[in-house]
């Protein structure tokens, strides 16, 4: 990247990729551009750093029965006993030599350190009081990275309709209008014969989603996928 190997600053992807002379005006172009920052990042273009574009890691899909916990239970089975639940923190005091965290039942626990691990969007909202403050770039850097809205819906269909591809791409004019499908039922994946597809969507789509019902949630998938596949595709057997 000639822009980055020149110490320039970073810019927001949209304008990056403006200046690379992509316009996302079509329903397909939209989509495209969807599955390459949206999906991958959670953001629109406006709020993803260009320079992250060109810095993407390998993926992984944990399809173990036992669940993304089976991962860790070994580590945290020793550390049971000390850890201490229901503690809501609501301020943090600290200074070159120790570290005071209170909670609102006005207990405090004093340390040498502490990791802190809150999510950006508590770092960001009043519901803890740093004292000394942050330093503002710290604060600059967490109101940059806002928590990021990535909601996934799984389905399972008795048969397997669609198209034998890891991801299927929707082109709505609506963009960000369930633009992506996972078929899961692909080998290497799950076992074949899963019927299980996925859709994902971020920002406000996966927030109006996230405050209605399966069961509009999955008329409107079923709606989208018939529109695609056509109206003999079968019901979704669960949600």
């Amino acid at each position: 990247m000639t822009r980055k190997r020149r110490n320039m600053p970073d810019i927001p992807a949209r304008v990056g990729l403006q200046f690379m002379g992509w316009k996302s005006e079509e329903a397909i172009e939209k989509v495209l551009e969807y599955f390459k920052l949206d999906f991958e990042h959670a953001k629109q273009p406006e709020l993803v750093s260009f320079y992250q574009l060109f810095n993407r890691g390998q993926d992984f899909f944990v399809s173990d029965k036992r669940g993304l916990w089976s991962m860790f239970e070994n580590p945290y089975k020793p550390l049971k006993q000390q850890i201490l639940l229901q503690k809501v923190v609501d301020k943090v005091t600290y200074s070159d030599n120790l570290v005071e965290v209170h909670t609102k039942n006005n207990e405090t626990f004093v340390s040498d350190y502490a990791l802190c691990t809150f999510s950006t969007g508590v770092l960001a909202s009043d519901m803890i009081t740093f004292n000394p403050p942050l330093p503002e770039w710290k604060q600059e850097s967490i109101y940059k990275n806002p928590i990021s809205v990535y909601t996934k819906i799984f389905l399972k269909f008795p048969v397997k309709f669609w198209d034998d591809h890891e991801y299927i791409l929707h082109a709505s004019k609506r963009r960000g209008y369930f633009p992506v499908f996972q078929d899961l039922d692909r080998s290497g994946i799950l076992p074949n014969g899963s019927g299980v597809l996925v859709a994902t969507l971020t920002g406000d789509e996966g927030r109006r989603i996230e405050e209605q019902t399966d069961e509009e949630t999955n008329t409107e998938i079923t709606n989208t996928l018939r529109k695609i596949y056509g109206k003999d595709i079968p019901d979704p057997t669960g949600i």
